[in-house]
């Protein structure tokens, strides 16, 4: 989101990202799902996987609703200060400085601070990530290790998540 209110003027996709930086996330993910491929067959007795996180956080910003964030809200700062039109975003006022302001509801953005997401948004990418969602050759962590994600992020303890050892061997 910095980048978008850093850098006015710029072409713009559907969803308001800047079409050069889309492009080169693109040539870089395609590049790297490329080398991946060779590594495969240069060694094929082991098991690499890789996670989409460019799928996985379109996704999000396409149906946000779906997970819990507030349509509304997907491009705004939720701790920032006025600055580029409605994005809640001053880069000379950051967050927790004079003139910065918070939102009281951090579950519903998916934006910290203009240049970070939200606890609520890392929380989705890595139960996606944990149970295989947008990875090629996934393995379910979720199901493999029994991981309790109800309280996931919410006070949860460290055996609340994980509550026996993961002890998944890999042959």
């Amino acid at each position: 989101m910095a980048v978008l209110a850093s850098i006015p003027g710029l072409p713009k996709d559907d969803m308001g990202c800047i079409v050069f930086i889309d492009e080169l996330d693109q040539a870089y993910n395609k590049a790297l799902n490329d080398t991946i491929a060779s590594a495969r067959l240069l060694y094929p007795g082991i098991t690499i996987s890789i996670f989409n996180y460019y799928a996985a956080n379109l996704e999000i910003l396409t149906n946000p609703s779906l997970y819990g964030f507030n349509p509304a809200l997907t491009k705004r700062a939720c701790c920032g200060a006025p600055g580029f039109g409605t994005l809640n975003f001053n880069p000379l006022v950051t967050c927790g400085n004079p003139g910065s302001n918070k939102c009281a509801n951090p579950e519903e953005y998916v934006n910290w601070d203009g240049v970070h997401f939200t606890d609520a948004f890392y929380r989705q990418i890595a139960s996606w990530a944990l149970s295989g969602k947008f990875t090629d050759n996934p393995l379910n962590y979720t199901s493999l290790c029994k991981l309790d994600f109800r309280n996931f992020g919410k006070s949860s303890t460290y055996n609340s998540v994980y509550p026996q050892s993961c002890r998944v061997t890999f042959t």
